[in-house]
């Protein structure tokens, strides 16, 4: 999965979810959240992994560094 295909994901999942939550879902900063949203940024491999977990329901309950 690429950035894009990610972003786009999540901006999905915003419609019905609350940023917030799932920034303490994941540990992931809600700001930085924001900018990835807004393609200012690209996440790093770990928190790209975690973003993709929690959004195509792979996550284990838990993520890891």
């Amino acid at each position: 999965m690429t950035q894009e295909e990610l972003r786009y994901l999540y901006c999905e999942r915003i419609k019905r979810e609350r940023q917030r939550y799932i920034a303490g879902v994941t540990m992931i900063d809600e700001s930085l959240l924001s900018k990835f949203k807004l393609g200012k940024v690209e996440l790093l491999p770990h928190l790209f992994k975690r973003l993709e977990a929690y959004l195509t329901g792979n996550e284990t309950g838990h993520f890891e560094e």
